[in-house]
This record gives structure tokens, sequence and C-alpha cells, in this order.
């Protein structure tokens, strides 16, 4: 016969293996029913890299090329998301509807452009020989060429920064580093 002792141990352990039975249940439920941000802004992001080659349009076809290298929508567009799903929670809250308004998505563009002119320029730097799994722009135009490239691509997000008309978001931008 076991003692009141080993009664209750045997009691607590029951216990503990049922509440990490049931612990590890709800922790694959969640896991299946998670929710994925890049589906709540697919459709934001769906045009976001051909929007930037737009603005990067010029007459020069080899600054074009080399300036819209890396928008070919390989890259993982995370700062463009956050800025999305960000603006959309904040609509949502202020206004009851969670539509981006096109300066919002215009932000989302910029940052993603001056991202990619950092990496450009990183890339020239470090004498890197690959990004995102392809030839680095600096391999296959040389160091001149990308900073040009790089410098270019900032030149332009500038410009579509100064369009939007917000001197809060200006300064706010410029103290991105």
């Amino acid at each position: 016969m076991a003692s009141p002792r080993s009664s209750a141990l045997l009691a607590l352990r029951s216990q503990s293996s049922s509440s990490q039975q049931s612990l590890q249940e709800s922790s694959s439920t969640s896991q299946s029913s998670s929710i994925d941000p890049f589906k709540l802004a697919q459709s934001d992001l769906d045009n976001l890299f051909i929007d930037i080659r737009k603005e990067l349009n010029t007459v020069m076809p080899e600054l074009k090329e080399i300036s819209s290298y890396y928008f070919d929508g390989q890259g993982k567009a995370i700062r463009p998301l956050i800025i999305i799903l960000t603006a959309r929670a904040f609509n949502f809250h202020l206004s009851g509807k969670s539509e981006l308004l096109n300066s919002q998505k215009r932000v989302s563009l910029i940052i993603e452009m001056i991202h990619t002119a950092s990496l450009i320029h990183d890339d020239v730097i470090d004498s890197a020989d690959t990004r995102r799994g392809k030839p680095s722009v600096n391999v296959l135009w040389g160091q001149k060429k990308s900073i040009f490239a790089g410098d270019f691509v900032i030149s332009r997000g500038s410009q579509m920064l100064a369009r939007l008309n917000s001197t809060v978001l200006i300064s706010l931008l410029s103290e991105v580093g």
C-alpha cells in the first residue's frame, strides 16, 4: 500500500504530465493556425519591385539595368512589410479602414530603395562576390558603376521622399542610418 506522501507525488506527476501534453497540443494548434504577415500584406507587396523599377527608369540603359538589378523580387522585403502592416494597423485604429494610403505605399518603396542602395555600396566596400544568390553588382559592372548606381537609387528615393512634402517624414528618414 502506498503512503500518503507517495500518492501525492504520483498525483502531482500525473497532473504535470497532463499539463505538458495539453501545452504541447496547444502549441501545435497555434503553430498550424499562425498568421503569415506576408500573406496579410501580399496585395501591397505584389507590385513593390515593379513600382521601384518604374521609379528607376532613365534614358541611360546601363544605369537602369544596374540600379534595377537587385529589385527582381528575390529580396525579403522586410522593411516594406513592416511599414505596410504598421500603416494598415494605424489606419484601422484611426478610421476603421485598413486600406493603405498612397503616401504610405510610397514610403515602403522609398525605404526599400534606400536599403538596397546601401547593399550596393556595401558590396563594393566588402568586395562581395554574391548577393541574394547571384553575382553582386560590383562583380558584374565594377566598382565605379556600382557606386554610381547606388547613388542613383538613393537619389531617386530622396526625390520620391521630397514629393511626399512631409517635413516630419523627411526629418525622420534623414536620421535612419
